[in-house]
Parts: structure tokens; sequence; C-alpha cells
């Protein structure tokens, strides 16, 4: 059985409703082993038909039981950081650790308790963390916000730009941060490289480097010989290497070692000036010994070493490589230290060189302890790395998500724990559909031989209704199963057409939209006063239609935009749907009522004043919520009675990290997952 995941969770209340203040200094969630209760039978077909959620039945629904009874505009926040893959440096200070990676860095204080923190206060916000070096309350980090390499310096509460490496070219992605190192609080180093992502051709993009010195004063500039990709202190110099590159600065001058070759090197580690170890791709190796430089090479060429450490003797390094082999040199030869049985990325030793630290795991989300004496490894941390691509929940207690990847995909949260849900499908899922005990999940057929599924204890396939499709809307409509997608054509012709299909628990009947544009797909589907609306994606513009009978009826597009595209849409009666649009590149709300398209922040004026109205669900009843997306700033909220609008407080914290945002609605609260953190919302009682 895999170890669970104790994810780090605060909380905080906004009440402003009902004029409480509910916090829940203790509130914490955690994942064990969950029951996922009882299942229906099976219909002879295989196909569970009395397993179908029956629309006319609001526990059956998505959202669960009338959520009237609650005052949604009231509530507590609970949060849970889930992207925490990418931990792609470790840093010790005594018994402090840090590992930086992704948007986030973890911490374990000398007491053993460990920490996340994220800045939220910055005016560009960091999207991936390099490098941190220094003790606490006074560290040095290195990392990238936009295209930008930045130099933070943190102060034990806050991060504070100091240096901002120039971009080199405009053709390049920007610049990419590679090493941070310093020798005390007024000698630090910082270097970064060109990304030379080129999008056209010739490629302009120049092949050296940026290093800067922070000299307790200022951050200056420092020539460099080449394209360092590392750098190493002694007490007296700076080492370097790159692709067939080593180099000494003395303080005013480069000094290049010759006769190396055309070696491939990206990592360095200096002892002093006469015991240096360079390495690289495939296993190479370079020794510098008393200014003598030697070729080596680990016994398996082929890996390629991602960390490269020493302590304090010329017998006593280290070099990790990408899979999870940790290799130890003992002054005469390389030999296995540990293997993880994972991908590595990072590795830090302890002060007293009897340990080492290292970074990995499948997301890199994993933090072991290896014993430098016997290779003894034993995990330390792991952190949650949750992905949410579409998520449903009956209550606050209860909710499932999924992303359509392989692992660990499908994720269940249950009276406060989170755990990996159906892992033996492989697979996640493009939509679903509740209750969370008896899903529907909808996926494609690409890298998985079965496209909808009847998820519980034991999932169970149900007939797909074509061969090989993409599947990505599940919708109750009729007392029956609606699919929407598209199918997969290798032969000549179009390169695929949309389907509709529904399911009465026996067979499949065909509904699907005639092929207006090239290459259309059902990207959604939704319903309400017993209409059936689908959103039809393409190479062209967007556009929207409803089944009339058996007849698809089309709905004008509210944009001329011969590039139209949909956010997101809902209905909440047979004439009112609701649209977010991608404009001027912006978002807009719009309303069809029935016969021609309306302004939606025109009709509420408080809709007006929020940024970038993105994504809806309807707990049913005409009743909608509405979330935004904001790349920003701090995604907003909205609630629909059925009248009105009500603008719902939403935490600062909440923030859009650059993604679109994903919003589930049970019957007494909701979960948002804002690319960073999943949110927990439970409405207080009315």
């Amino acid at each position: 059985m895999r170890r669970p995941i104790v994810p780090l969770v605060f909380s905080l209340s906004l009440a402003p409703a009902c004029g409480k203040d509910r916090v829940d200094p203790g509130a914490g969630e955690s994942e064990s082993e969950s029951d996922d209760g009882d299942r229906a039978s099976e219909s002879e077909s295989g196909a569970p038909a009395s397993d179908i959620p029956d629309p006319s039945d609001e526990t059956e629904t998505e959202t669960g039981s009338d959520e009237r009874e609650f005052d949604p505009a009231c509530g507590e926040w609970t949060s849970t950081l889930v992207d925490a893959e990418h931990l792609d440096e470790i840093a010790l200070d005594g018994e402090d650790l840090v590992a930086t990676g992704g948007r986030s860095l973890v911490e374990r204080s000398d007491g053993g308790e460990w920490s996340n923190y994220v800045d939220f206060s910055l005016e560009n916000p960091i999207f991936a963390y390099h490098e941190v070096w220094g003790p606490p309350g006074d560290r040095w980090v290195l990392a990238r916000a936009s295209l930008e390499a930045t130099v933070y310096h943190h102060d034990g509460v806050s991060l504070t730009p100091h240096a901002v490496f120039p971009n080199l070219d405009p053709q390049s992605g920007g610049m990419v941060p590679r090493e941070l190192v310093g020798r005390g609080p007024d000698d630090v180093w910082a270097l970064a490289i060109p990304s030379c992502m080129c999008f056209f051709q010739p490629c302009t993009c120049p092949t050296v480097s940026e290093l800067l010195h922070w000299d307790g004063q200022d951050w200056w500039p420092v020539d460099t010989p080449g394209q360092l990709r590392d750098i190493a202190l002694t007490e007296t110099g700076v080492w370097g290497v790159g692709h067939g590159l080593i180099a000494r600065y003395d303080g005013h001058s480069w000094t290049l070692v010759d006769s190396i070759g055309s070696v491939q090197l990206e990592h360095v580690w200096a002892r002093d000036d006469d015991e240096i170890w360079a390495a690289g791709q495939a296993g190479q190796l370079m020794h510098g010994s008393g200014g003598v430089w030697t070729s080596a090479a680990l016994p398996e060429p082929t890996a390629e070493i991602v960390a490269l450490e020493g302590h304090a003797a010329a017998d006593r390094v280290w070099a990790l490589e990408d899979y999870g082999e940790l290799w130890a040199y003992d002054g005469r030869a390389w030999t296995l230290l540990a293997e993880l049985e994972q991908d590595a990325s990072a590795l830090a030793v302890t002060d007293d060189g009897q340990h080492l630290m290292v970074a990995g795991g499948d997301y890199r989300h994993v933090i072991w302890q290896v014993d430098a004496a016997d290779g003894t490894v034993t995990k330390l941390h792991e952190r949650p790395h949750i992905g949410v691509y579409t998520m449903i929940a009956d209550d606050v207690d209860h909710m499932l998500l999924s992303t359509p990847l392989a692992g660990r995909a499908t994720w269940r949260y249950t009276d406060g724990e989170w755990q990996p849900a159906h892992e033996q499908l492989g697979r996640g899922f493009m939509a679903l559909r509740g209750p969370v005990d008896q899903a529907i999940g909808v996926r494609h057929t690409t890298y998985s031989p079965e496209g909808i599924w009847q998820l519980g204890d034991d999932p169970v396939p149900l007939p797909d209704p074509i061969e090989s499709g993409q599947y990505n809307a599940v919708i109750d409509f009729e007392d029956q199963l609606w699919v929407g997608g598209r199918d997969h054509h290798w032969t000549p012709g179009p390169l695929q057409t949309p389907f509709v299909y529904a399911f009465d628990g026996t067979s499949w009947t065909d509904h699907s939209p005639p092929l207006v544009g090239s290459a259309d797909a059902v990207e959604q589907l939704t319903t309400a006063g017993g209409r059936l609306f689908a959103q039809l994606g393409g190479y062209q513009a967007d556009r929207l239609m409803y089944l009339d009978g058996d007849d698809w009826v089309v709905i004008a597009n509210p944009s001329a935009d011969p590039l139209l595209a949909f956010a997101d849409i809902a209905a909440t009666a047979a004439d009112r749907l609701w649209a977010t649009i991608y404009e001027d590149g912006g978002l807009r709300l719009l309303l069809w009522d029935g016969v021609e398209w309306q302004d939606g922040a025109s009709l509420w004026p408080q809709l007006a004043e929020q940024c970038c109205w993105h994504s809806f669900v309807e707990p049913g009843d005409g009743r909608l919520w509405l979330l935004s997306s904001d790349n920003d700033g701090s995604e907003q909220l909205a609630y629909f009675d059925g009248d009105d609008w009500t603008i719902v407080d939403t935490p600062e914290t909440l923030h859009g990290w650059g993604g679109q945002p994903k919003l589930a609605v049970g019957a007494d609260g909701l979960f948002i997952y804002d690319g960073l953190y999943i949110w927990r919302y439970a409405f207080c009682p009315a």
C-alpha cells in the first residue's frame, strides 16, 4: 500500500452575509484509505442502468440535494496546496532544509516541522522557483516570473525582487535560472542562460550566460567566457562549466582549461582550487586534481547526471543521475550507493557529511534521506501533486476529481481525507457526472481501450457508442445518459466529425449534430427546461446548437469574430443560455434569451465590477455558480438564485495561477481548483 500523503492546510473564514467569524485554526486534511460506498447491481448487458442518475432527482445530480437551506454567500474557506511538483533544488543550513520548485518553497525547520511558502504579494507572481541559498531570515532565491529570471531576497516573511536578468535576445523564451551560490551575506553569485526557444529562422539566440555578483550593496554583472551552465565557489575563485568549457574566475578575469574536448558539462563541485569535479550528459565526468584534468565516467555511461555534491574531502563526492541512482566516489572509483527507483532531480549534503538529501519522485514532489555510509534510504516528506481537469461534489465532505493523464489521475475527498482513486484504470477522465459514489466518467480512447465508465468500488465500462472517440462531455437528459465528443478518422475525408449519443441502459441512440465546419467536435453539453444544448468547437469558429426533437437548431453566434471561442456554457431554462466567450484578449459574459444575445454585465452591473468571468456550474432549479479566471489576480465567485446575482467574497490568496480554474458545487458547499490550491467553501446554515 502506498504511503498516504498529508497535505498542508490553512483555513480562514469570510462571512459577510452572516456577520460571523468562523475560523477553525485546527482545520486539517489528510489522506487515508476510504470506502467508496455501496454500488447498485449491473444489468445483464454489463451496463449499470439502475445507476444512471435521474435528472429530476436533485440528490442524484452533480451537486447533491437542495442547496437553498444553506446561505451560499456565507461560509468558511479552507485550502490544500496540491501543485507540488518540480522540486528541483535542495539547500541545507544546519538542520534547516529548503527545497524549491514550481510555485512554492517547502521548508523543514530545525524542529522537524514541514511548511510550504507561497508569496501572494508580488506584483509579478513567481511560477517557478529554481535555486535558494542562505540561512532563514536572510535567504536569497533565484526564480522565474513570466520570462524574467529574477533574484529575490527573503527576510523570513516576504520576498523582495533585487535583480532581473536582461533578456539577451527577443527570439529567446527569456532567461532560465541556473545557479545561486554564496560565501556570505555580502558575496552571492547568480547565473542564468537564454532559453533559446527560437520561433523564427535564422535563430540568433546568443550562446552566452549572464552572471551577477552581490557585494552587499548592489548586484554587478560579470562577463563570462561562454555559456556557463553551472558555477561553484572556492575561497578565492569561481569555477564555471559548460558545453566543452571549464574555466576559473579570479575576481578579474577568466582562465580556460585547455584540451577538455566536447564533453557536455552541466554541473560542477569544488572543494578548493586543487580538487574539482564536473559532470554532464551520458554519465560523463571530468576531475581536476592539482591542476591536472582527467576524464572519467560512471559505470553506467548512459545515465544523465542531474546533481553533483561533495563534502570536505577528495574521497567524499556523490553524483545523482536522473533515474534515481546515487553514486559515491571513494578516492579511487565510483560505486552505486543507493537506488531510489524513481526519478531524481536534486542533491544536498548535511553539514556533518553523514546524510544526503535527495529530491525527486514521479512528479518531483518527494524528499528522501540517504545514509552516506550504507545507502539506507528514508522517505522524509511527500508533498501532494493533484492536477485537476474536472471535478464533481456531493457535499463539502465528498468530492471526486480527475485529470486525463496516466498515474494518479483520479482523487477522492471523503470526510477530510484525500486518497487516490481508480488507479486500476491507468488514466483519468475528461468529464465526470455524479453522484460521487456512482459517477460516470468519460475519456478519450486514444490511449485507453474504453471511453465510458461507471465508477465505484469496482469500475465497470459501459459499451462505447463508437469504436474510437474523444469523449468530452457527459450529462443526464430525458432519463438517459448522454455523451458528446468527436470520432477519430484515419481515412480520407473530414478529419473528425462530432457525435452525441444517448444511452437508455441497454443501447445507444445516435443524435449527432451535423458537421458544420471543418473538424467539429462536441466540447460541452448542458440542459435545462427539457432542452439540450451543445457547444461545437473546431478549427473555425465555435458554434452553439440545441436539439429540437430529432433536429439540431443552430443558435446565431454572439460575435462576428471568425475565430470565436467559447470558454463555457450553462443553461438555467429552455430560453436562458449563459455563455462566456474570449473576446479582445479578455472574457465576456453573455445571456441568450431564446431569441437574441444580451450582455450579462449590462444586465447585472455588479458583474461588471469583477474581472474575467469564465466557468459555470448549474446546481439546478434555475440556479448557477460563476467563477472568474484572472491570471494576475484573485479569482471571483458569483451566485445566481434564478433572478439575481450575488458576489461571494473569496480569499485574496485564491489566485489565478495561469490556468483555467475548476469549480464543483455540492449540497452544502463547493470546491475550487485555482491551479495551485484546492479550496473548500462550506456554506453557513440559513
